[in-house]
């Protein structure tokens, strides 16, 4: 009984300092969140709405039978007249979470545009799907429902697909000229995503290292992550994010650096509470702490960083807190090791993390497009596309790693050694399975 009760507050405590450094950075970004979040909305609401819109105002809101609101936004010329009106409403069931859609309509209840603004969807997957015979048919049947033009409206980059739902116009709010019978018909959307299935990360566990505090080589452990025990090359870790962020250099960069404070800052406090953490116990104390971490990076990238980036990182940002690298430095190494070091190997790793992430990125993107950091390096380039995609990413990082293993056994051999991958690598040597043994 007593062992059950420390584990509790063990795990108690390790929450609630976790839920109050998330509630304070929180409450600090709030104000710049909600900023951002707005001046994305108008961005994206000048593509529906006439050039000649001066301003943009809340006008009212309607509530469907299963209860989804939707906000109504009133476009007025410089006069004030009102031109036009935006529609904005969510479905929390999207595969990443919640799907955000805008709706642009004419005073007389005309649709004018349709776009998927917000979502959480893997990038890249589903993205263009408009050009599949199955969701043209929609589109057929979207014009025959809701009379938008002759013709209908056509498919466009910002929508995936969508289904039409009959929404009560309520609180007395007057949409224009609209029906008789006070209904107007916007419309939810989401994006064609897959489930997708993966195998689990192993995770690299170190013997306890005897040489703790000043003994050990400050530089050494610094910097034992640039090559010599770089995450991606020699560990093999975090396999999921070089891959799927690495299409350019600029995500891939921004992508190492969010690594890295979670990393290092994850590496500090496991390292700083260890003693108190039993170890049967540790690996979900470290999964909070971690995801934490990630919280607060989110709040800060979502606060400050370009709309266009947070969108490109996409659910790959909360996905750090899986990261086999993140949770295996805090096993292997923080939790074995003081402060300042786990600090140290938290930076280097997330730093050799980064160069990796941000070359394969550059090499991506420069032979698909002819770019580097979205700036044009070869006029009129005639790049190699298939790099920009999944099959190009595992070809350059295959190059690389062949690469990277030739230039180890030559200089072992030139030593008169033999090269041998680390231990890490043999799932023999892990004891995350084996906890409290």
């Amino acid at each position: 009984m007593k062992e059950i009760l420390k584990l509790t507050l063990s795990l108690t405590l390790i929450c609630a300092i976790a839920g109050a450094a998330l509630a304070y950075v929180s409450t600090k970004t709030q104000s710049a969140r909600e900023e951002a979040a707005t001046r994305q909305r108008n961005e994206k609401m000048e593509l529906l709405l006439p050039s000649e819109t001066g301003a943009v105002r809340e006008a009212g809101k309607a509530v469907s039978e299963d209860g989804t609101e939707v906000v109504f936004f009133a476009a007025d010329d410089a006069s004030g007249k009102t031109i036009a009106y935006c529609a904005e409403s969510s479905d929390p069931s999207g595969f990443g979470g919640e799907i955000k859609v805008l709706v642009g309509l004419d005073p007389d209840g005309s649709i004018r545009g349709v776009l998927v603004s917000e979502n959480a969807e893997a990038p890249g997957i589903g993205s263009n799907v408009v050009s599949r015979s199955e969701t043209k048919s929609f589109w057929s049947i979207f014009s025959e429902k809701t009379g938008a033009g002759k013709g209908g409206m056509l498919p466009n980059k910002y929508l995936d697909s969508y289904t039409g739902q009959p929404i009560s116009v309520s609180g007395g709010f007057s949409f224009g000229e609209t029906p008789s019978d006070g209904v107007v018909v916007p419309v939810s959307g989401a994006t064609v995503s897959s489930s997708g299935s993966g195998r689990p990360g192993r995770i690299s566990t170190r013997k306890p290292n005897r040489n703790h505090g000043g003994k050990m080589n400050a530089l050494k452990t610094l910097t034992n992550g640039f090559w010599k025990e770089n995450p991606v090359m020699v560990l093999l870790l975090g396999m999921c994010p070089t891959l799927a962020t690495s299409s350019s250099a600029k995500n891939a960069i921004f992508m190492g650096l969010a690594t890295t404070c979670v990393v290092a800052g994850s590496n500090l406090v496991v390292s700083i509470f260890k003693r108190i953490i039993p170890d049967k116990v540790r690996i979900p104390c470290f999964i909070v702490i971690i995801a934490t971490f990630v919280t607060i990076v989110q709040f800060l990238m979502n606060a400050y960083a370009p709309a266009s980036l947070v969108k490109a990182l996409g659910i790959y940002l909360p996905l750090i807190t899986v990261n086999c690298i993140v949770l295996g430095r805090a096993e292997a190494f923080a939790s074995k090791n003081g402060p300042f070091l786990s600090l140290l190997d938290g930076i280097g790793m997330g730093i050799g993390f980064t160069l990796i992430l941000t070359l394969l990125g550059a090499v991506r993107e420069f032979i698909a497009s002819g770019t580097l950091f979205e700036l044009a390096v070869v006029p009129n380039w005639q790049g190699f596309t298939l790099l920009k995609f999944a099959p190009g990413a595992f070809l350059v990082l295959g190059v690389f790693m062949a690469i990277f293993n030739g230039m180890k056994i030559r200089a072992a051999k030139k030593d008169g050694t033999r090269y041998e991958p680390p231990a890490e690598l043999n799932c023999a040597t892990c004891h995350i399975c084996h906890i409290g043994k």
